[in-house]
């Protein structure tokens, strides 16, 4: 059982009630674990607060929804002809609590429901009071709140499981579109059209064109490029004089205006998202990029410096990976083994100083120069060698995202080192090596399924995984390609016995 993620659970409520009731619906904030949201739906259990939440979050709903009981009769499938109309509420209950369970629901548990409304409806001497306690319980529901993803016994592999037809279908829905299955899905999986390969592919290539698997991808897009810390981002000001928090919203803009030109626009070789020598930026950005003005309060394509590309040139990445008001060649390099390369750097150990040295009065350092000294501690080498290298590459741009060529005065080396891989210079040189390693598409892949399934891959994915990195170089990286090839696979499929999945 996996908790739906915060948007998940927002848009879970506008598909059954409509966009009002869902701006009432407030989830509690989602808490990563081993570096994704959807990790930490499906391993923290909800604290006592979280459960107030829900509960209260599904009475706004409910109460909203009966601001306006003329849209009740449409909603319920009936119009009750008074407290006790059993067989209105019965039908309510199978038709609202199929959507929201996304399964059709027991016989046992249409009782249970219909039950709630009797109760509630004979006490208030009113039907529609039945109805919004029935949604109060439905939006509560550990059915409703919750991926289940148990499985069934695979009858031609009897030694794992794989998801029901519903299963499959919540599980593909809410990973494209971040969005529960319409009835249209909800009806193929139940008349078992949603069994093989090629009919799981037919539905996942419809639900990746839609709108909302923009919006879909660019939330993952944003956890994982760390967008989201934008909100609050700080720089000092005196050292940026020209930064004002409006900059931060116009960076998280830009980058997510180029992932949908290069995904959905063009449908092209995902690592143009790190090569692309163009962008898109309003007014605020073409000044600090140094580009062709832009007139007006929107944003507009422009062609980008020689000295700038990619996602990696963006200011969004420079200013989130950097200090308020220096820049951090440590972060910057972290992001990019951990995130972009899936290699892992073990926490500072105990007791170990990860300030760096400050300069002798009138004997300025360059950014290098400090952490050559401080790396002169062998136990703060044998990590910062495998960040560093790659940080100071992009030195040349300062906290804020702006070139320099000089930091306190002195000429920047921008040369720089994937550790064990090789050599490189400047943000050119990083983007051209790291765009050719496997390891990237590989780590892009791996990150994409923890994401969908809400847990690290096991060894039995490893075969079917190592299949979607050959079928995404087929694809010639295309990422519309990779969602599908994703939902396809036997990792995606398939749960074992013992139930993880």
């Amino acid at each position: 059982m996996r908790r739906l993620l915060a948007r998940q659970y927002t848009n879970a409520v506008a598909a059954l009630l409509g966009p009002d009731a869902a701006s009432f619906a407030k989830a509690p904030t989602d808490i990563a674990a081993q570096g994704f949201d959807a990790i930490g739906a499906s391993t923290l259990s909800p604290s006592d607060s979280a459960l107030g939440q829900y509960e209260k979050s599904a009475r706004l709903v409910a109460e909203h929804v009966l601001t306006d009981v003329s849209k009740l009769p449409a909603l319920m499938g009936c119009e009750p002809t008074g407290p006790q109309d059993a067989a209105c509420f019965e039908t309510f209950v199978k038709k609202f609590g199929r959507r929201a369970f996304r399964r059709t629901l027991t016989p046992e548990e249409v009782t249970r429901y219909v039950n709630v409304a009797m109760v509630t409806a004979g006490r208030y001497k009113n039907a529609y009071a039945g109805t919004a306690y029935v949604i109060t319980a439905f939006l509560q529901s550990p059915n409703f709140l919750y991926q289940v993803e148990i499985g069934e016994v695979d009858s031609a592999e009897p030694s794992r499981k794989r998801l029901t037809s519903t299963e499959i279908a919540t599980r593909m829905a809410f990973f494209l579109t971040d969005r529960p299955p319409d009835d249209a899905l909800l009806d193929m999986a139940e008349q078992n059209k949603l069994r093989t390969r090629e009919e799981i592919r037919a539905a996942a290539q419809q639900l990746v064109e839609r709108e909302e698997a923009k919006a879909a991808l660019d939330a993952f897009y944003s956890e994982r490029f760390k967008l989201r810390e934008l909100d609050t981002l700080a720089k000092d000001t005196k050292t940026f004089p020209n930064w004002k928090p409006e900059m931060a919203a116009a960076m998280k803009q830009e980058s997510l205006l180029l992932l949908r030109d290069v995904v959905w626009t063009n449908n092209g070789d995902y690592r143009d998202i790190f090569t692309a020598p163009y962008a898109y930026v309003n007014s605020d950005l073409a000044a600090l990029y140094g580009t062709a003005p832009v007139t007006g309060s929107g944003f507009e394509k422009r062609d980008l410096p020689a000295n700038r590309k990619g996602v990696f040139g963006q200011a969004a990445f420079l200013a989130i990976e950097a200090h308020p008001g220096t820049t951090s060649p440590t972060r910057r390099g972290r992001f990019v083994s951990e995130r972009m390369l899936c290699t892992e750097i073990p926490p500072p150990p105990p007791n170990v100083v990860t300030e760096l040295p400050e300069p002798m009065p009138g004997m300025p350092m360059t950014m290098r120069q400090r952490l050559a000294v401080h790396n002169e501690n062998p136990t703060c080498a044998s990590c910062h060698v495998r960040m560093d290298g790659i940080g100071l590459s992009l030195e040349n741009f300062d906290a804020l995202g702006g070139f320099r060529t000089a930091d306190q005065g002195l000429p920047i080396d921008a040369s720089g080192e994937v550790y064990g891989v090789g050599k490189f210079d400047g943000l050119a040189g990083l983007s051209q090596l790291v765009t050719q390693r496997p390891e990237l598409h590989h780590c892009f892949v791996r990150s994409l399924y923890r994401h969908a399934t809400g847990h690290y891959e096991a060894e039995a994915d490893e075969d079917a995984l190592q299949d979607v990195d050959a079928r995404f170089e087929d694809a010639n990286y295309r990422l519309k390609q990779l969602l599908v090839e994703i939902v396809t696979s036997d990792a995606f499929r398939y749960v074992d016995n013992t139930g993880r999945n």
